[in-house]
C-alpha cells in the first residue's frame, strides 16, 4: 500500500475513513468521514479522495485497493485492484455514487468467491442504521438535482453548438457577400477605365477627322479659286 493511502475500515454496519501518517506507522487517525454520507460523496466527486484501501471486518474477506480514473467528459469511475497468486485482479466498481458501504463489501465478497447480499449501484438505506436514512435520502436528492443540472448543461451545450454553427454560417455568408462586392467593384472599375479610354480614343479620332476635313476644305477652296481665276481670264480673252 502506498504512503499515506487512506484506509476505509469496515465497522460491521458502516465504514469510516482512516489515515496513517506513514506506511510504517501503527497510529491511525479517524477522519470522521462516513462512507455513503453527503461529505463522502462530495469528497469523491470533487476529487478530494482518489484512492483508498478497503479493509473488511469479516476475516474471510480480503482487503483491496480502490482507485479512481477520469474518463473524457470529466467523468470519474472507480476500479478495485487485488494482488493474487495468478496476478493483479481488476474489478469495475462504478461511478462515484456507486461507492456505498454495501457496494465496497460486495466487491470483497466477489474477490473471496462468496455470495454477498444484493446491493444497488445507487445510494440506498439497505442495512443502514435508522439515523443514517435521512442523510441517505438527502444524498439521493442531491444526486437527482445533480443529474438534472447535468442534463440542463448538456442541453445548453447543444444549444451553444447550434448557435456556433449558425454563427459560422453567417460569417461564411458575409465573407462570400464581401467577396462578391469586391469582385463587382473591381469589374466596375475596369468598366470605368475602359469607358474612359474609349471616350478618349473617340475624341482623338474626331479631332483627327476634323483636322483632316479642314485641311481638305482649305485645299478645295484654293483649287476652286484658281479655277475661277482661269475662267475669268479665258472669258476676257474671248471678248477681246
Amino acid at each position: 500500500m502506498g504512503k499515506n493511502t487512506p484506509i476505509v475500515r469496515d465497522e460491521g454496519d458502516r465504514a469510516r475513513v482512516l489515515f496513517k501518517p506513514s506506511e510504517d506507522s501503527e497510529t491511525e487517525f479517524n477522519s470522521g468521514l462516513l462512507v455513503g454520507s453527503v461529505d463522502w460523496m462530495k469528497t469523491l466527486e470533487l476529487g478530494g479522495l482518489t484512492r483508498f484501501r478497503f479493509e473488511p471486518k469479516d476475516e474471510r474477506l480480503p482487503s483491496y485497493l480502490a482507485r479512481s480514473e477520469v474518463r473524457p467528459g470529466d467523468n470519474r469511475f472507480w476500479y478495485a485492484y487485488k494482488q493474487t497468486e495468478s496476478g493483479l485482479k481488476k474489478k469495475y466498481i462504478g461511478h462515484s455514487r456507486a461507492l456505498t458501504y454495501d457496494k465496497l463489501l460486495a466487491i470483497a465478497f466477489d474477490y473471496a468467491g462468496l455470495v454477498a447480499l444484493p446491493v444497488t449501484h445507487e445510494l440506498d438505506d439497505l442495512l443502514r442504521p435508522d439515523e443514517f436514512k435521512a442523510e441517505a435520502e438527502d444524498t439521493r436528492d442531491l444526486w437527482q438535482k445533480l443529474d438534472e443540472l447535468q442534463a440542463k448543461l448538456a442541453r445548453l451545450e447543444k444549444e451553444n453548438s447550434n448557435l456556433a454553427y449558425a454563427r459560422d454560417r453567417l460569417f461564411n455568408d458575409l465573407n462570400l457577400a464581401q467577396q462578391e462586392i469586391l469582385s463587382r467593384k473591381k469589374l466596375h472599375e475596369m468598366y470605368k477605365h475602359t469607358r474612359m479610354d474609349a471616350l478618349v480614343k473617340i475624341e482623338q479620332v474626331i479631332t483627327q477627322w476634323n483636322e483632316s476635313a479642314k485641311d481638305k476644305r482649305s485645299k478645295y477652296d484654293r483649287s476652286w479659286g484658281q479655277a475661277l481665276n482661269l475662267l475669268r481670264e479665258l472669258n476676257q480673252a474671248l471678248q477681246s
